[in-house]
């Protein structure tokens, strides 16, 4: 979509990389007057959205065995571990992905497990991730 100045600028993004970062549909973040920081997505400064689509992963992680298997299978979400958003990559199918940046990673599990240190260091691992939502089982 067309770049659109008025809404970065109203967002608070300034001129500069982080612009053109939006412009090439990656989300960035700035830092707001209050210290706190936020994540501004492509899709609030381009007209008629972004054309990648959107990525999500759902995990369910019921217990530390399946998060352990998950951390042992380090091919499977590499792709999304990187900020590299423009390398082509492929789903189980083998069909063509345009993008390997998660656009929302939903975690399903026991509250101790969402919590628990092993856990929240895999979560950390993708720190590309738009959004990251925990619900808890």
């Amino acid at each position: 979509g067309k770049f659109l100045p008025e809404k970065a600028s109203e967002l608070g993004v300034p001129p500069g990389p982080l612009r053109a970062a939006l412009k090439n549909n990656k989300t960035v973040s700035i830092t707001c007057r209050d210290g706190t920081t936020k994540s501004v997505y492509p899709h609030q400064v381009l007209s008629g959205g972004c054309d990648q689509g959107v990525a999500i992963a759902v995990l369910c992680v019921p217990d530390l065995g399946v998060l352990k298997r998950l951390n042992a299978l380090t091919h499977a979400l590499s792709p999304f571990k990187s900020c590299n958003i423009r390398q082509p990559s492929s789903d189980i199918s083998g069909s063509s992905l345009k993008k390997t940046v998660l656009d929302c990673m939903v975690h399903l599990a026991p509250r101790d497990i969402l919590t628990h240190p092993l856990y929240c260091a895999y979560r950390k691992s993708f720190p590309f991730v738009a959004k990251h939502i925990a619900l808890p089982t």
